[in-house]
């Protein structure tokens, strides 16, 4: 396992049957992953946000965040990631 990157996480994690990035989509999977983060039995949590590519660097639009699964999220802080 080698989670030095985002890529690599993906990788990893698509290595396993069914595997995938988290996508924060609820409740119950943001607190799944807010414990991830705080554990110290893990080092590194990676979830399925990133920036698009559509806009990077775009000064004129805010940063435009998608999931590994293809949705939108305009919110880049796993507090404010679910409404």
């Amino acid at each position: 396992m080698n989670p030095a990157t985002w890529a690599n996480a993906k990788s990893d994690c698509e290595s396993y049957t069914d595997g995938h990035l988290a996508t924060v989509d609820n409740d119950d999977v943001r607190e799944v992953v807010e414990e991830l983060m705080t554990s110290s039995d893990v080092g590194v949590t990676w979830i399925g946000l990133r920036q698009s590519v559509d806009n990077i660097g775009d000064v004129n639009n805010p940063p435009l965040w998608r999931y590994i699964s293809g949705m939108k999220q305009n919110k880049a802080r796993i507090d404010d990631l679910v409404e």
